[in-house]
């Protein structure tokens, strides 16, 4: 006799799962775009803190770095759940945010801040703002040195090379390791014109090229002249 009814066939597809998977990867791709949407406005005030700095705007320089932080906290939580968001936007804006305040720190204590004293940046992020810092302190030892201020010029001479030796004793990436070379030449200049400056101390001129704020602070990250048309 009859046993009964066809039984059911299973669907060939668990489309269950999949629309699951469908929704956690547009709330993934959501996420996202708003990270590199508020990273941008991170960066963008990092930017402008090194801009204030290097124009003894300090107050200014303080509110744009409080600007970043904030936005970095906000996106913290999003980055931190969804470990493939950190990479690429937001890296950089911590990156950015890193050499705003150890150039910041610098120049009003003389000291740059360690890995600790930066959360939440990541060991790379902060390597990576360590280099750009040697640039803005080129920028402004170029200043110093246009002012014969030779005591600052030998200040940021003395950072700058402290900086490369800490850097030269790291396994650092492709991306790190090829600002070593414009780093060595910024040093190059600084010694040179520090050597200048003490001629002109004691009367006597040598005669040699301008130094160009550009030659001395190539190994920047952008944040000297240029991040003021990002008004």
């Amino acid at each position: 006799g009859s046993t009964g009814g066809a039984k059911k066939r299973a669907p060939l597809v668990d489309e269950a799962g999949l629309s699951l998977i469908r929704e956690r990867m547009e709330a993934y791709d959501s996420a996202r775009e708003q990270v590199i949407k508020r990273s941008r406005d991170g960066q963008k005030a990092a930017k402008q803190a090194i801009y204030c700095l290097h124009r003894n705007d300090v107050s200014k320089a303080a509110a744009q770095l409080s600007l970043c932080e904030q936005v970095i906290a906000e996106l913290l939580p999003a980055v931190t759940s969804r470990k493939g968001l950190r990479q690429g936007s937001f890296s950089g804006v911590c990156e950015e945010y890193a050499e705003a305040k150890l150039f910041a720190i610098w120049l009003s204590e003389r000291r740059v801040l360690s890995l600790a004293e930066l959360t939440p940046c990541n060991a790379a992020e902060y390597i990576g703002g360590l280099c750009d810092l040697t640039g803005e302190i080129g920028r402004f030892a170029v200043k110093a040195g246009t002012a014969r201020d030779s005591k600052t010029v030998a200040e940021c001479l003395e950072t700058d090379l402290a900086i490369a030796s800490v850097l030269q004793q790291l396994p650092l990436p492709g991306k790190t390791l090829k600002k070593l070379g414009p780093l060595a030449q910024s040093t190059a200049k600084l010694e040179s014109m520090l050597y200048e400056l003490s001629l002109l101390e004691w009367g006597r001129t040598l005669p040699s090229e301008v130094v160009a704020p550009d030659a001395v602070a190539s190994t920047g990250g952008g944040g000297g002249d240029d991040a003021g048309a990002e008004k």
